[in-house]
């Protein structure tokens, strides 16, 4: 994880309420294995509009393309956030996920193209399952 205190991110909630929350910590792993390019980031931020609430971002896609746009999901408390986002951090490198380095990124893209790193506005996600 790094962090990463300055950056603010955008989301919508359901009701379509514009908010900013600032990144506490970020985590970017890469999976270049058996013919796969993926990459796939986890980032933790702490609302600055809703008292007492932190966001999980999760972003993937093939390298070389912008990706997903970005899902979220809202925790009451900083500890059940960081909880989640290192589930979700060891769920992928279980699957051959590394965290990404400035020279296996560099190989990836040599192969595959660069990495696009636009942010794009979150939407609160109703299409996956969060567990806790």
């Amino acid at each position: 994880m790094s962090p990463t205190p300055n950056t603010l991110h955008s989301y919508v909630d359901k009701t379509g309420v514009s908010h900013v929350c600032q990144e506490v910590e970020t985590s970017e792993l890469l999976c270049v294995v058996d013919g796969h390019s993926k990459f796939w980031t986890g980032t933790l931020c702490k609302s600055t509009t809703e008292t007492n609430t932190y966001l999980v971002f999760l972003h993937w896609g093939r390298i070389g393309s912008t990706g997903t746009t970005p899902a979220y999901k809202k925790f009451p408390a900083y500890y059940k956030a960081r909880r989640y986002l290192s589930g979700r951090i060891q769920d992928k490198m279980n699957k051959g996920y590394v965290v990404s380095t400035l020279e296996l990124l560099a190989a990836a893209e040599a192969e595959n193209g660069p990495k696009v790193r636009d942010k794009h506005t979150a939407v609160e996600s109703t299409e996956f399952e969060w567990d806790l």
